[in-house]
């Protein structure tokens, strides 16, 4: 920024000066209106937890899922689990009891009637071999009436559920539970109107009210999906607020502590509560759906507007103590040096914050990011404007404004880093902690599977609804799904069967994989009645006609294959579900694809890749054959795998971003290339100092506390910016290093003791009983802690390097010895 530009930007601050202290009632009444409008506003907004807001939207592989919704089950259905206390599911009450429960369902407005799944829908079905003879059919007959089932029915049925395969999804493994699976509706298909799914789950709740109503002490019933995650969270919400509360609690004491007067830090935290306010009626009336995750970015709105309003209070107590002021010329020689650099560094923060927004394809990740965007504008005219506004009818403190002793000696050390060889060292030993940081964090955990389940409470119903229904049915939450896509009618295609066929052995020989259901496991055992059931036949057949016959008890209600036989569902069940497994499992469907194709073009010269990647292809009558190709990925542990590629490919380029972002804005405040480095290097090697730390501490990396971090990071960027101002500022006007950097210490560097404070809230957190509130507490926590000491020990250190020479000061000409520079 040049001289003339500086000037500009002076004589802006000139004018708004005039605006703001003179009409101060009007500008104060007009603050006040807009709370009252947005506090109304923020009454109205309910938490909303989605499923499909975790997962990255433009990612292949939820494309690949997206794409093929309506062909298969979907990533995350709802489940509804019936466990008998005693006895097994064969009894003629609790089978009465599992169809009234599976009728009723189907009847409610919004539910998939075309994807829901029991025993008692038409869909789950059975093959018999016998005698040379083979059929298909449901598992419970359509004339079976289970109130008046004899024990040979019974026992029939027994013998169905067997042939089926289907112990471990619809029926327990220890044959004492029944489950039922949901799929919704995303819009009306008549009216085309969204369906809102808190209306979904009430309506269902009732369904099940009735049926525990009629249960007696017999059976149990268990719910479990993204739909009742709301409801869960629900019930954290109280417990969550109680440590929020005695955290904040914390963080006021040491406020108080840190600024040395009560009344300015009531009037900081005050402005910071309204600021929250406008942050949340800004939220509702962008039309955002809150997300419980997101709504932890609150926290970092609230650490940075309560930092910038402590700054201006320490600058307000300082003046006031100096010149014996009174409050309306402290507030206003406050303003002047300080407004433009506290409101620039929160507008940064949003500018950054804005473009991880605009990058990010997951929306928890965006609407995190959003939620920050609009907390830190909030905080402009709250701390801004309302603040001084506030401090302007405060009359002068009796007790003024002075360093303890030992925050003297504090200084006094910290000051001595701007020596070259005590910076050299601090930059050493900053150097040696980022390469520990490198391999703490080889040991991270990146986006766990079930991760939703394991930040809830252990006490919480739905943590212990699932544990209940994942030990009953193992399947639901060990299910790996890879989607294969092939030429319509690919069902009877002898060459494409034995691709599909060759996919399944290579993935079931995977050390992590238990078992596998497949569309050729179903038509082997078909095929091989027409050989008396003997095992050495049970092989493909090459003729179309014995397939077409073989396929005719294998419909698409089966859920082995789509209609039109081009989607083909093949579950893989893991033993193991971190994120090395799901990558081996990924690579291995990569290298099938990678071989057979080579494989297929070479042996089929009339085609090759282009050909084949050519979409209208497929319109043609005459298309040509083409290899198999396997997707990635669906089903509970696809959908993990999605989460963490998505987050693995964006962190390096989300922290390019945030940090390009605040370079930006920096560079545009100070007009100098060197005071933009001494700003973002101490925060950039914080940054990363702390994710080791992070790391270390079991936090895991996750499309949450990615942008958390980043959001933390970006706002730490205002006191980091003022102490460099001051420090360039003073050495342009011909100070000394370590007298200007003792000076911006003394009069910038206290801030920095609020994020500690701040920090130490947060902390608090993590003796909390809700695990995703103890995770997000360390991460603050240790992100709040690394931007305080790179603002105490990082800066002074890049400082002793970056600012030795002199510049233009903010006026844009060399500041007189001794002048206080402007802010």
């Amino acid at each position: 920024m040049n001289a003339s530009a500086l000037k500009r930007s002076a004589r802006v601050l000139r004018l708004l000066e005039t605006l703001i202290f003179a009409h101060r009632r009007w500008l104060l009444a007009i603050l006040a209106a807009t709370s009252l409008l947005l506090g109304w506003q923020a009454s109205g907004l309910k938490l909303d937890a989605a499923f499909d807001r975790a997962q990255p939207a433009d990612h292949p592989y939820s494309q690949a899922e997206l794409r093929h919704r309506d062909a298969i089950d979907g990533a995350n259905p709802m489940r509804i689990a019936l466990l008998r206390k005693a006895g097994s599911i064969y009894d003629p009450a609790f089978l009465s009891r599992l169809k009234a429960l599976t009728d009723g369902i189907g009847h409610l407005p919004g539910i998939d009637r075309s994807r829901l799944r029991s025993l008692f829908t038409p869909e789950v079905r059975y093959v018999e071999v016998s005698e040379g003879r083979y059929f298909g059919a449901s598992v419970v007959p359509a004339d079976f009436d289970p109130e008046n089932a004899s024990r040979a029915q019974l026992a029939t049925l027994r013998s169905h559920v067997a042939k089926a395969g289907i112990t471990g999804r619809y029926v327990s493994a220890d044959q004492r539970g029944a489950q039922i699976e949901i799929a919704w509706l995303a819009r009306d298909p008549l009216s085309g109107a969204p369906y809102d799914q808190r209306q979904l789950l009430h309506s269902l709740d009732d369904v099940l009210r009735a049926a525990r109503a009629t249960s007696g002490n017999d059976f149990s019933i268990h719910l479990i999906g993204a739909p009742a995650l709301a409801e869960a969270l629900a019930v954290e919400a109280p417990r969550a607020a109680l440590f929020a509360a005695a955290g904040l609690a914390l963080s006021a004491v040491l406020l108080v502590i840190v600024l040395g007067s009560l009344r300015v830090a009531a009037l900081s935290l005050g402005c910071v509560a309204l600021a929250t306010i406008w942050q949340l009626g800004l939220i509702r009336l962008a039309g955002i759906a809150l997300d419980p995750d997101a709504a932890w970015a609150i926290a970092v709105t609230v650490t940075a507007g309560l930092i910038a309003g402590a700054q201006f209070g320490l600058r307000w107590l300082q003046l006031a103590a100096e010149g014996d002021r009174a409050g309306f010329e402290a507030s206003l020689q406050t303003w002047r040096q300080l407004a433009g650099s506290l409101g620039g560094g929160l507008l940064i923060a949003a500018l950054a914050a804005a473009m991880l927004a605009a990058f990010s394809d997951v929306p928890l990740s965006r609407q995190v990011a959003i939620v920050v965007v609009l907390g830190l504008i909030a905080a402009v005219p709250m701390v801004g404007l309302g603040l001084p506004i506030l401090l302007s009818w405060t009359g002068t403190l009796r007790s003024r404004w002075r360093f303890s002793s030992w925050l003297d000696a504090l200084i006094d050390a910290l000051a001595a880093l701007s020596r070259p060889r005590a910076g050299i060292a601090v930059l050493v030993a900053v150097g040696a902690l980022g390469g520990l940081s490198i391999w703490q964090q080889r040991a991270q955990p990146i986006e766990p599977a079930g991760a939703d389940l394991a930040r809830l409470s252990p006490d919480n119903p739905a943590k212990t609804d699932a544990a209940k229904v994942a030990a009953a049915f193992p399947r639901n939450v060990r299910e790996f799904r890879v989607i294969v896509e092939a030429a319509a009618q690919a069902c009877t295609d002898a060459e494409a069967l034995e691709q599909l066929d060759r996919l399944v052995w290579q993935l079931e020989n995977l050390p992590m994989v238990t078992g596998s259901t497949a569309l050729p496991q179903s038509l082997k055992r078909v095929l091989t009645a027409f050989s008396e059931g003997s095992p050495k036949f049970r092989v493909l057949a090459r003729n179309r006609e014995t397939l077409t016959q073989a396929m005719a008890p294998i419909t698409a209600d089966s859920g082995l294959h789509a209609d039109d036989c081009a989607t083909f569902p093949v579950s893989l069940y893991l033993d193991r579900r971190d994120a090395a497994s799901l990558a081996t499992v990924a690579a291995e469907v990569e290298r099938f694809n990678r071989d057979n194709a080579a494989e297929f073009f070479d042996s089929h010269r009339d085609v090759d890749a282009a050909y084949c990647a050519d979409p209208r292809r497929r319109d043609t009558a005459n298309a040509r054959a083409c290899p198999i190709r396997a997707l990635l990925a669906s089903g509970p542990l696809g959908a993990s795998l999605a989460r963490q590629t998505a987050l693995l490919d964006f962190r390096g380029t989300a922290a390019l971003i945030v940090l390009g972002a605040l370079a930006f804005g920096v560079w545009l405040l100070l007009g100098d290339a060197l005071a933009t480095a001494a700003v973002l290097l101490p925060l950039a090697v914080a940054g990363w100092i702390g994710l080791g730390m992070a790391a270390s501490s079991g936090v895991a990396l996750t499309l949450l506390t990615l942008p958390l971090g980043l959001t933390s990071l970006a706002a730490g960027v205002g006191s980091h910016l003022l102490m460099v101002r001051h420090l360039r500022d003073s050495i342009a006007a011909g100070q000394p290093l370590a007298a200007a950097l003792r000076e911006a210490l003394a009069i910038h560097g206290r801030v920095l003791l609020v994020a500690l404070a701040m920090a130490a809230g947060f902390a608090v957190w993590i003796a909390a009983a809700y695990p995703a509130q103890r995770g997000v507490g360390k991460l603050l926590a240790l992100a709040w802690t690394t931007i305080a000491l790179s603002g105490l020990v990082i800066l002074p250190a890049f400082a002793s390097l970056l600012l030795t020479r002199g510049g233009p000061d903010s006026s844009g000409h060399p500041s007189r010895p001794g002048s206080a520079p402007s802010g």
